[in-house]
């Protein structure tokens, strides 16, 4: 299963990475599901997890804040952490990458966002069946401050300029630090 995300500039970052996904499955402990960016790093979202208790048109987000899936309990709708993996043998079947695997969704942050995202899903037995019916991708992008300059106040007596980063939906924390003098004497802001 693919995203793609080719329309974005090269330039946007991956702030967080989030993937909703609805399934049945008679036998979810079958179940290996890895998220894989353009840039080729690979996410585990869940291996073994949930025991032979079906599920049943259950959506699974995963993401960066969540609960722990159950190794051996039911699997319900809910947002999940990535990585619930519960067996030393979670290797996806060919095509798909084979590991070594990142185990949280952070492991997106930083990278491109631009390009192809890929769904591996993967059954590792042959006895039990599911279905995937629905699964969505939602991408926030980092964004860059755009610096504003502002004059100082009519009554300053201090010679400088203040700078305001103006960024109402960033992801990742900017600052700025500058000094500015006047002959000999240095104003920090």
């Amino acid at each position: 299963m693919t995203f793609d995300f080719s329309a974005l500039p090269s330039t946007t970052r991956v702030g967080s990475a989030s993937l909703s996904i609805t399934l049945y499955h008679s036998f979810p402990d079958d179940i290996r599901l890895a998220l894989e960016s353009p840039g080729g790093t690979v996410v585990m979202l869940m291996a073994n997890a949930g025991s032979d208790l079906d599920i049943v048109n259950t959506t699974l987000v995963f993401s960066e804040f969540g609960s722990t899936l159950s190794n051996d309990g039911q699997i319900t709708s809910g947002t999940y952490l990535a990585g619930q993996a519960f067996n030393a043998d979670i290797l996806l079947g060919a095509p798909a990458p084979q590991g070594p695997y990142a185990m949280t969704m952070e492991a997106f942050r930083g990278e491109t966002a631009a390009g192809t995202w890929r769904v591996w899903a993967y059954d590792d037995a042959s006895a039990d069946t599911g279905l995937i019916t629905t699964a969505s991708l939602q991408l926030q992008t980092e964004t860059f401050p755009n610096p504003r300059l502002t004059p100082p106040p009519t009554t300053s007596t201090q010679p400088f300029i203040r700078l305001r980063l103006v960024d109402p939906g960033r992801i990742s924390s900017h600052s700025v630090n500058w000094r500015v003098t006047n002959g000999s004497a240095f104003y920090d802001a």
